[in-house]
């Protein structure tokens, strides 16, 4: 690694702390999403695998993770995530606070979860190419990815608040977003890292954008059977979907 890579990496990391502070808590969205991202990568789990789980927001999705390893490694770069997820004390999560392209396992794991991650960081291909030395043979990546073209965000552009499906907003950059995907845009960076893809949806079809989902939770309007349907949805119409999922593998010569 650079100097300047890891200049950069400095500079995110001080980022991606200060910006932690700015995520809605208590969202029935958020937390349904990531039930459902555990959901979708479930038929790939076994109770004997070790896992590694870069990120881990308020630690919701870590605690349904390990409940399915045997052991889970944390590697998440704010120390206020990294804290949230220690005061679940988890008796098989062991919690690394620094960035993940500085991460080496003692030994390789059968998954890797990259969860919301990817649009966070400096130079993904220097991170998923640093991965794929933390595999086993056979083991995969899951990706979890805010895709671009989810329906709400063409419902926003044509309604006229956003200009661009693709132009990062002011939004997207407090939470500390440097790039964005859409299903296709997810593929090439997983192939040019040198992974193939076995499997690739989309998780909940999402009609109004995040806070308008959490009033429609709190009124009572949509319940578990609206959110089920939703799911359904997501994994029939991929490029509508809230975000976009991937479970690959590497590439075999």
């Amino acid at each position: 690694m650079t100097e300047g890579e890891k200049i950069a990496l400095v500079d995110q990391q001080r980022l991606l702390e200060n910006v932690s502070a700015t995520y809605r808590r208590a969202s029935t969205q958020d937390d349904w999403m990531r039930r459902l991202a555990v959901r979708a990568v479930d038929p790939w789990l076994r109770k004997t695998q070790s896992a590694i789980e870069v990120g881990c927001s308020d630690g919701l999705m870590t605690e349904l993770l390990s409940k399915k390893l045997r052991h889970l490694a944390v590697v998440e770069a704010t120390e206020s995530f990294a804290k949230l997820v220690q005061e679940r004390q988890l008796p098989n999560v062991d919690i690394f606070n620094l960035m993940a392209e500085t991460y080496r396992p003692k030994s390789p794991v059968d998954c890797v979860f990259l969860t919301w991650v990817l649009t966070h960081i400096v130079d993904p291909q220097l991170l998923l190419c640093e991965i794929k030395s933390w595999l086993v043979p056979g083991g995969f990546i899951y990706v979890v990815v805010p895709n671009m073209r989810v329906l709400s965000r063409q419902l926003a552009l044509h309604m006229g608040l956003i200009e661009d499906l693709y132009g990062l907003t002011e939004n997207d950059c407090n939470h500390g977003h440097v790039r964005a995907y859409d299903r296709q845009r997810l593929n090439a960076e997983l192939q040019l890292a040198g992974f193939e893809t076995f499997s690739q949806g989309g998780l909940m079809l999402k009609p109004l954008a995040d806070f308008q989902m959490d009033q429609l939770y709190e009124q009572r309007i949509l319940d578990e059977s609206h959110i089920e349907g939703l799911y359904r949805l997501g994994l029939e119409y991929p490029d509508f979907a809230s975000a976009i999922f991937s479970i690959a593998g590497v590439k075999q010569s």
